[in-house]
């Protein structure tokens, strides 16, 4: 049985001009017509080109890549809020799109009253609104706050009520763009199991996010979109490490290992750095008699990547050089969260071992059973020093990252093995 696709891109090619010297009134457009002077300029900027993809029936697609990649565009594209510069677009079925959130929203009105109105331009019949009312304030956690002028709402219970009302569009296609990072942590885990109700019902889904837990959890499928317009479109593992290899490579020369050096299938990519990199000063230092070649993250049977389940096993694969031949040397690693707080600190000394000893290269791994690491972005330090922990062969400080992903409903930064005995 063949699938039904229900968007098909075509050989779509999206380009935007950019006008150096566009005269702004009509006395300048007349003078340099009179003139002939100042002709415009015009600069094309290729978003997308020539791309060719279909997305299935009962899809959740994820669209990732650099901002200005052409991501708001392919969503523009397919809700046919613009149109292509050439191919085709075929869309079958109703579209629903959240490409911004609380466009036609007026502040001097109530909340209430802002349901209607909002609901209005999203397609939905009076009625309709009418018999959801109670239960889009509901999920907006707002009920004592209907009756009041939507410009005394902070932020964040704008943004919730305006969501709430376009998730309950019953769309066979719904299109998100950057719209679950939506009010507190509770709230955006409403918003994802509403997502994932949508799911259920065998809607497709096509959504835009710097989010990569929530596309890792949400998405089949990815369509990733490069620097140049071109796209992949693959697992969520493979991609997302992509996007993060192009995003840090710029500033941090992320480069890949020799292929036929590392184990790692079609589903996984990986972050790695060499010593080539190191015009990241502020974070290196030692005395360089130990250099990094090869560094990458992994799975404990030997996948490469940087995006872990949680209590998944991570293996750090470490290749280092030496201009001499050096003994007992003690390898540290140190993991901090995104707010630079210090979660752990471990060393090689202190679990009893230490690298006898290293002359030219000596390839090393490390293996962190089963971290309690909870959802989010982790970076971790690297350094080599003496026996006695004084002398920096190198240290490396937060120059890699990685991230974890965990679906149980569990707040912190760390998970805690507990024995209820109740």
């Amino acid at each position: 049985m063949t699938r039904e696709p229900v968007i098909h891109f075509e050989n779509v090619t999206k380009v935007y001009r950019i006008y150096k010297n566009r005269p702004t009134t009509l006395k300048e457009k007349v003078i340099n017509f009179i003139l002939k002077r100042n002709k415009t300029e015009t600069i094309e900027v290729n978003v997308l080109k020539d791309i060719n993809y279909s997305i299935y029936r009962g899809e959740t697609i994820g669209i990732i890549g650099r901002n200005g990649a052409g991501k708001s565009t392919s969503l523009k594209l397919i809700a046919k809020i613009i149109n292509p510069d050439s191919g085709r677009i075929t869309v079958k079925g109703s579209v629903s799109s959240l490409l911004e959130i609380g466009a036609g929203f007026q502040p001097d009105l109530t909340g209430k009253e802002n349901v209607y109105l909002y609901g209005s331009i999203l397609g939905l019949p009076k009625k309709y609104i009418r018999d959801h009312y109670q239960e889009i304030v509901e999920f907006s956690e707002l009920n004592n706050f209907m009756n009041t002028p939507v410009k005394n709402y902070s932020s964040g219970m704008y943004m919730r009520l305006a969501f709430s009302v376009a998730i309950h569009v019953d769309p066979d296609i719904l299109l998100l763009d950057e719209v679950l990072a939506v009010g507190d942590a509770n709230f955006q885990k409403k918003c994802m199991n509403k997502l994932k109700e949508i799911q259920s019902k065998g809607k497709t889904i096509v959504f835009v996010s710097h989010d990569m837990s929530s596309v890792k959890n949400l998405c089949d499928r990815i369509i990733y979109i490069g620097d140049n317009g071109e796209i992949e479109f693959g697992e969520p593992d493979f991609l997302i490490n992509r996007y993060y290899a192009q995003l840090y490579g710029n500033h941090a020369n992320t480069v890949i290992p020799d292929q036929s050096e590392i184990n790692y299938n079609s589903d996984s990519f990986y972050i790695a750095h060499t010593s080539s990199y190191y015009n990241i000063k502020e974070s290196i230092w030692g005395n360089r008699e130990v250099n990094l070649n090869k560094f990458y993250f992994s799975n404990s049977e030997g996948f490469v990547s940087n995006v872990f389940q949680y209590k998944q096993d991570i293996v750090l694969n470490i290749e280092l050089m030496a201009n001499r031949l050096l003994q007992r040397l003690v390898i540290g690693i140190a993991i901090y969260d995104e707010n630079n707080n210090l979660l752990s600190g471990p060393n090689s000394k202190n679990d009893g071992v230490v690298l006898d000893e290293i002359d030219h290269s000596r390839f090393v791994k490390v293996l962190i059973k089963e971290p309690s690491l909870l959802n989010g972005k982790f970076y971790m330090t690297l350094a080599i020093y003496d026996y006695d922990c004084i002398e920096p062969f190198i240290h490396m400080e937060k120059c890699f990252e990685l991230m974890v992903v965990n679906e149980r409903n569990e707040l912190g930064v760390i998970g805690l093995k507990c024995d209820w005995l109740v």
